[in-house]
């Protein structure tokens, strides 16, 4: 699977997909070139940029002449990649996030720290994370200290003071709290372990 990303530079294009590996790409781009002239340090190893905007998209599994679907957008304060190793993930601090799945968003996501691998397609929020379900049921959030998006099998595994917040119409209002929460994006159903 091939995934598409728009960047608002060339040459930021040609550094940051260098490093991505493999036929999957994850390309941050700056919100426009004369911010990427004030607020990029580039060298050798790898760029540090604030004001980062990244989509990320995949080839449509239905047709390669189909329209790409969106598979995540983030914005960050800053961050940062590195070129040094071949696959090394993104790193963004003050991240807000959308994931999406099959297109259509399933989680907004809030997170001091995060890391995005596309290569991989795995995705992790640290220091604090919440998110929040979008769609059907809008009205679940979750916190925890650490939450691990493995997009390939469509979950997320939150750790660490993890507690749900069930706000959801229709149902009666309630927390839930363990060690680990599992949240499947098809199913749209936690597990809780204690």
């Amino acid at each position: 699977m091939r995934t598409r990303c728009a960047t608002a530079g060339a040459a930021l294009l040609a550094a940051i997909t260098a490093g991505c590996g493999g036929r999957t790409r994850s390309t941050p781009s700056l919100r426009s070139e004369s911010a990427a002239k004030r607020h990029t340090a580039a060298t050798l190893k790898g760029i540090t940029a604030e004001g980062l905007h990244i989509p990320w998209w995949t080839d449509n599994p239905d047709g390669a002449n189909l329209p790409p679907i969106r598979v995540m957008t983030a914005d960050a304060s800053h961050g940062s990649i590195s070129f040094e190793i071949p696959g090394t993930p993104a790193k963004l601090q003050g991240a807000h996030a959308m994931l999406y799945e099959k297109g259509d968003l399933a989680i907004i996501l809030d997170a001091p720290a995060m890391q995005v691998d596309a290569g991989a397609q795995v995705v992790w929020a640290s220091g604090g994370v919440s998110i929040r379900t979008a769609g059907p049921q809008t009205g679940e959030t979750m916190s925890a200290d650490r939450m691990v998006w493995y997009r390939k099998k469509h979950i997320i595994i939150a750790t660490g003071n993890a507690v749900v917040h069930d706000r959801r119409r229709g149902h009666t209002p309630g927390d839930s709290s363990g060690r680990q929460i599992t949240y499947n994006l098809l199913s749209k159903t936690m597990t809780i372990a204690s």
